[in-house]
């Protein structure tokens, strides 16, 4: 099963481009059955698609002379017959479990990147796997012409129809040559706009292919690349007829999942590129530089999907289309997180959690942020909010204080809020923390840090991490 490489692992250039593209919102993705072929998701290709309605259907459709692992074909034959339509999209839904196969590792880099409002994505997989790897956060889907109409420009258009709605399911001859006006309409426009990568395409040969054929042939080849295992072979792999001139660093023998891992690592570390260019005026030994390295490695040998939904989790409100990359308010919170860890060795943990092998173990510290118009006190809550759900999945242990640097509020962050400024540092910031002790009437005292879970539950102090950044 694919993990994706560590953060800090090297990429190739045509997939630097297309992250490049990506950054500027010019990017499109056309994915095929290869991005949902392996495992752990182990959906079934045409072939292997046609041979299961074959089984499926032998009792009461009778396929004498039906090659049968021509997908088209079997549908076709399947379709003709009365009440074939019904049958063909029920059997559809029974011999895949295009509704619950397992996510894999590039169907989150798909969905992360639609999130970030950085790419679109056309698909021809009727699975829902893109949608569901991103949960919680919920991105726009466009399976017919009305779902397009007021939706998203950075969406999931499905252009072979999905699985929780069978009647869209594009499958016969019929079906292809005529399918929804926003599916062919949106593949026009972005050819003609921006760079297009076709992944998990296979053979042109696929009856997915033959549907772009028309477009392809129109635009330059200098904006289209692809990717398939097999693309060395570039004589006789078809794609040799319909892109005639594509440079040959444009064909990328990679599998889906290792190559959009590629492109969302140089996308992720755009932003830390970014951090160290602020910080690179600083001394060498300032402890600002030398915590930002510090939260580097730790983040580094992380992959690059398990950071983006890190540096997501952060948002005090995650919003589709709102890129953490390039969110100035994500930035102050890890140059804020690294002004207090100074040289201390750092761990992270899902939820923008982190922690430090150093320091007093009874704290740990999260970070929140936001680009909207949300006051000191909306944050705060919050914060407890986070910290007492945690605590619950025991992803905090009950007795660890834990500080919550947040970003972008208006306004104090109220009682509990530790007032700091740059210069601070950790141990020194423990230091000051107001010390709690249990009430002694539990009724006349409330106390919400202690009153359910008592004194071992642990404080949450929240402080402004804007104000820890030392550069301009």
């Amino acid at each position: 099963m694919f993990l994706g490489d560590p953060l800090g692992t090297p990429v190739g250039t045509q997939a630097a481009v297309l992250a490049g593209a990506a950054l500027n919102r010019r990017l499109t993705i056309y994915a095929g059955a290869g991005l949902s072929a392996g495992i752990p998701t182990s959906l079934p290709g045409a072939k292997s698609l046609a041979k299961l309605l074959v089984d499926r259907l032998a009792p009461i459709v009778d396929f004498d002379g039906v090659d049968p692992s021509d997908l088209l074909a079997v549908a076709d034959h399947t379709a003709a017959i009365s009440g074939g339509d019904r049958v063909l999209h029920d059997a559809l839904q029974a011999v895949a479990a295009f509704d619950s196969a397992r996510t894999g590792y590039g169907h989150a880099v798909l969905g992360l990147l639609i999130c970030e409002g950085s790419t679109v994505v056309i698909e021809a997989n009727y699975d829902n796997c893109i949608e569901r790897s991103v949960v919680p956060e919920q991105m726009p889907v466009v399976v017919s012409d009305q779902d397009r109409i007021g939706n998203s420009p950075f969406a999931l258009l499905k252009a072979h129809g999905c699985i929780t709605r069978p009647s869209t399911m594009l499958v016969t001859t019929a079906d292809l040559t005529a399918p929804p006006l926003y599916a062919r309409a949106e593949l026009a426009a972005r050819l003609s706009s921006g760079d297009v990568a076709f992944v998990g395409l296979g053979s042109p040969a696929d009856y997915v292919i033959s549907s772009l054929q028309d477009f392809v042939s129109r635009v330059d080849a200098s904006t289209l690349t692809v990717v398939d295992p097999q693309i060395s072979n570039w004589e006789g792999s078809g794609w040799e007829d319909i892109l005639p001139s594509l440079p040959a660093n444009h064909r990328v023998a990679a599998s889906a999942n290792e190559f959009c891992d590629e492109v969302l690592r140089y996308y992720v570390l755009s932003l830390f590129v970014k951090l160290r260019t602020i910080v690179g005026g600083l001394a060498a030994d300032h402890p600002q530089r030398v915590g930002l390295e510090s939260v580097l490695s730790a983040i580094f040998e992380r992959s690059s999907v398990w950071v983006l939904k890190w540096l997501r989790g952060m948002a005090f409100r995650p919003r589709v289309g709102s890129p953490a990359i390039t969110s100035t308010t994500v930035m102050q919170a890890v140059l804020g997180l690294s002004s207090l860890a100074g040289a201390l060795e750092t761990s992270i943990s899902p939820g923008a959690f982190i922690s430090f092998q150093e320091a007093n173990p009874g704290v740990t510290i999260m970070l929140l942020t936001t680009d909207e118009a949300q006051t000191g006190s909306a944050m705060a809550l919050e914060a407890q909010r986070r910290v007492m759900d945690a605590r619950s999945e025991d992803r905090v242990p009950r007795n660890v204080d834990v500080l919550v640097l947040c970003c972008g509020q208006l306004g104090p962050l109220g009682a509990d809020e530790l007032r700091t400024d740059g210069g601070h540092r950790l141990l020194d910031l423990l230091d000051s923390r107001p010390q709690r002790s249990a009430p002694t009437n539990i009724m006349g005292e409330p106390d919400p840090h202690n009153i359910i879970d008592g004194i071992g539950a642990g404080n949450v102090y929240v402080l402004a991490g804007d104000r820890l950044v030392e550069v301009a």
